[in-house]
């Protein structure tokens, strides 16, 4: 289970760096 929770962890760090990314935000609109 805490293997699980850091794998969670890491994809939501993940996901909040690609949401600073401007680019990211630039794709969703096009």
């Amino acid at each position: 289970m805490e293997k699980d929770t850091n794998d969670i962890q890491k994809e939501i760090e993940k996901l909040e760096t690609e949401m600073q990314n401007p680019d990211f935000w630039n794709d969703k609109n096009k």
